[in-house]
């Protein structure tokens, strides 16, 4: 059987790693949060059309949760994230963006421009870590 299914609705074939300059890590989602102190708001698109939602958990912390029918663990996927614009109250002070925590449900974001926590937005993107994309299809390394 050359094909399985890694839980995230897709159907991978099985293939020896070919050391290709061509592979791409498989994005699931990318967007941005825009955080205040009133809440936090997101705007992406994912692999399958799926939603993902954000909660502001305290100033400067964010909560996106991710599909269940991904199946997840949270050593499965890797989130990349960088400030957008400066922080509130701060039109000098530049956004930074930073992962907290993973887990299978959800990841954390702090935001800030120190060593303190400040409401802002940012930017991320998430990637699976087991496949890589080769043109239209799906590798993982053996």
């Amino acid at each position: 059987d050359d094909v399985e299914s890694r839980g995230l609705g897709d159907v991978y074939k099985r293939q020896p790693y070919n050391g290709s300059i061509d592979l791409f890590p498989c994005v699931l989602a990318q967007g941005y949060v825009t955080g205040t102190s009133t809440g936090a708001t997101i705007v992406a698109t994912t692999y399958d059309g799926s939603s993902l939602s954000v909660s502001r958990v305290a100033e400067g912390h964010y909560r996106i949760k991710i599909p269940s029918s991904w199946k997840m663990d949270h050593y499965k996927y890797i989130v990349m994230l960088t400030g957008i614009g400066a922080v509130s109250g701060g039109p000098n002070s530049p956004t930074k963006a930073t992962l907290k925590e993973q887990s299978y449900e959800y990841f954390d974001v702090w935001v800030s421009d120190d060593s303190s926590v400040n409401d802002g937005s940012f930017s991320f993107m998430i990637s699976d870590t087991y496949a890589w994309g080769n043109n239209g299809g799906f590798l993982t390394p053996t």
